[in-house]
């Protein structure tokens, strides 16, 4: 949120409200009161364009800082061009200004002009509501040219976008003794969903990519996980303790909580009943594998 931002820069710098009112003032040549900044911090009161251009100048920092967005990473920033070149013509060939498509996709018109320019990290979401205010299908905006495989897991920029295919119901039902590759699996047609690695928790290996799986059941629903409701797992993440996360058990996909025990052993957990698989089972990958941990949730339409 820009309002916090400002206010946490602001108190770091040991700066009171009326001496950055001020400052603000002065650059501007208006007068800026310091509720009016009170306002801007507590996010009653969205910042013009020119009043936050002015807190970076009377703050001695750049905008990129403001706004926590910036990335220096060359290859990170091809793909933010390439995608940001799409959003922008779509955008005009909807005749719809900056101001007005901000507005109505929730941001500040700051971060669609950064955008547009390929200077904000690429957001899913705020592509998939852009996509849904022009009538344009997300996949216009992310038919990007595929990683290079040669590019190690931890040079991965995390603004990458990295396809997520779903797992087809067959598939699911017989996982068999190891995460599979993009070109060993069965999906359903036209199921492949996207995803920064940030969001996918910040990690990617191409030996172990993500998937998308449908919940079968109604048995995680403390946990906020619905039948029907699509999840995203990355194998490349180690599972914490109590984590919901996909299994491959008894050779099929099952979504439960994990929690491994001192002596090797695995508990397996959801709302309605529980298992402990021992520790020889737990270390024989072709009766239990844990796949990877649940990061992200589709809900589906009821």
């Amino acid at each position: 949120m820009i309002g916090s931002k400002i206010r946490e820069l602001r108190k770091a710098r040991k700066i009171s409200q009326e001496e950055l009112a001020e400052r603000i003032s002065e650059i501007t040549g208006e007068s800026i009161s310091r509720q009016s900044l009170s306002g801007w911090e507590s996010g009653a009161v969205v910042p013009r364009t020119s009043n936050l251009q002015a807190v970076t100048k009377a703050l001695n920092i750049p905008l990129s800082v403001l706004l926590d967005e910036e990335t220096d990473n060359e290859t990170d920033s091809q793909w933010n061009e390439e995608i940001a070149q799409r959003v922008k013509a779509a955008r005009k060939k909807a005749g719809i200004s900056q101001k007005a498509l901000a507005g109505l996709i929730g941001v500040h018109e700051m971060t669609l002009i950064r955008l547009e320019k390929g200077q904000k990290k690429i957001n899913v979401n705020e592509l998939e509501k852009i996509s849904s205010v022009l009538n344009v299908p997300l996949s216009e905006f992310l038919d990007v040219p595929p990683m290079p495989s040669n590019v190690s897991p931890i040079a991965m920029p995390t603004g990458r976008i990295i396809p997520v295919p779903l797992l087809s119901p067959e598939f699911a039902a017989c996982c068999g003794d190891a995460i599979p590759t993009y070109s060993e699996i069965q999906n359903e047609p036209d199921k492949i969903f996207r995803y920064t690695i940030a969001e996918l928790g910040g990690t990617y290996d191409e030996m172990r990519p993500p998937y998308a799986v449908r919940a079968d059941g109604a048995c995680l629903e403390k946990s906020r996980i619905f039948d029907g409701d699509i999840l995203i797992f990355n194998p490349a993440l180690e599972p914490r303790q109590g984590q919901v996360c996909i299994v491959c058990w008894a050779g099929a996909l099952s979504t439960k909580k994990v929690v491994r025990a001192a002596n090797g052993s695995i508990q397996l957990f959801s709302d309605v009943d529980a298992f402990v698989i021992d520790a020889k089972e737990a270390a024989d990958p072709k009766r239990f594998a844990i796949w990877g941990p649940v990061v992200q949730s589709r809900r589906a339409i009821r």
